[in-house]
């Protein structure tokens, strides 16, 4: 009974598999073909919406950029930390 079990939900699973690709390999031969016409899919160009002034303006104000250093740091690698605190 438990080898009848697995045979028909190895069956089941093996056609969800091959359903699944199926839809993914369609899904890239679609993909080409659309980025062949425009390289946005608008087809115009796309400016992020937080460089635009309440007027729908570009901004012309330099943007801030941040940098950590010491990131591999844990919160128990700094001086005086105690281990089980």
């Amino acid at each position: 009974m438990f080898a009848v079990l697995y045979a028909i939900a190895f069956v089941v699973l093996l056609g969800c598999a091959l359903m699944q690709m199926r839809q993914g390999w369609s899904a890239r031969s679609q993909r080409v073909e659309l980025n062949r016409g425009s390289s946005d899919r608008t087809g115009l160009k796309t400016i992020h919406p937080e460089l635009l002034d309440r007027n729908g303006q570009l901004i012309k104000d330099e943007l801030l950029s941040v940098s950590f250093e010491n990131t591999s740091d844990g919160p128990l690698t700094s001086p005086g930390a105690q281990p089980g605190y």
